[in-house]
């Protein structure tokens, strides 16, 4: 309960800061706000694994604070997709499906809905991380098919990124935005390869059984 009101506090606080300091009018910037806030709370729950390994602490299969702080991670990001959908056209199928000239419904085939399909997909993984986080789903999945389902936290992050870089195109963010993003990125992506690289070497240090 202290680690969730805590994040309570820290997602809102978060999302506020970053609506205020994008300047954005109304919806358009909550959306970005907490788009933002869910990344940045993505980013360090990606973040704690790495750490743990560099600086030589135990790394157990399931953290609390790690799991804690991916819960919130779905919850602001569904505040996102459920605010993101009311910004452009106000019918959330459209951002999915567009009208023919016969008058039928198709998929989008342009950047507006490519950036839509990413979003959706990484919804997808979210729901089925979020269902996973709990220690009655470690037990009753096994240790081996729960770290395997949590590995789609890669694939989110992926989709995440190339979500927010097609928006920063539509929307023609500003550089500040754009600049703390790829800030985001950059320091998730060092620390998760540098965490590789001490863990496959310890690997090869460890004289087999």
């Amino acid at each position: 309960m202290r680690h969730h009101l805590t994040l309570l506090v820290v997602a809102t606080v978060l999302t506020v800061c970053v609506q205020r300091a994008a300047g954005l009018p109304g919806i358009q910037g909550w959306s970005v706000a907490t788009a933002f806030a869910s990344f940045l709370l993505l980013a360090a729950a990606m973040s704690i694994g790495p750490l743990n390994v560099l600086k030589h602490r135990p790394n157990p299969l399931s953290a609390d604070l790690r799991r804690d702080i991916g819960i919130w991670v779905a919850i602001v990001a569904f505040v996102h997709v459920a605010i993101g959908l009311q910004v452009h056209l106000g019918d959330p199928l459209k951002y999915f499906l567009i009208a023919e000239p016969d008058g039928t419904m198709s998929l989008r085939h342009d950047w507006f809905g490519f950036a839509n399909y990413t979003g959706l997909i990484a919804t997808f993984i979210l729901v089925i991380l979020l269902a996973v986080s709990s220690d009655a789903a470690l037990r009753f999945l096994g240790s081996k098919n729960w770290k395997s389902v949590q590995r789609l936290t890669y694939g989110l992050a992926l989709l995440a990124i190339v979500h927010g870089i097609a928006y920063e195109l539509i929307e023609n963010r500003t550089l500040p935005l754009v600049f703390v993003f790829a800030a985001m990125i950059l320091v998730v992506a060092t620390l998760q390869l540098r965490g590789l690289r001490i863990r496959r070497r310890s690997a090869r240090s460890t004289p087999p059984r």
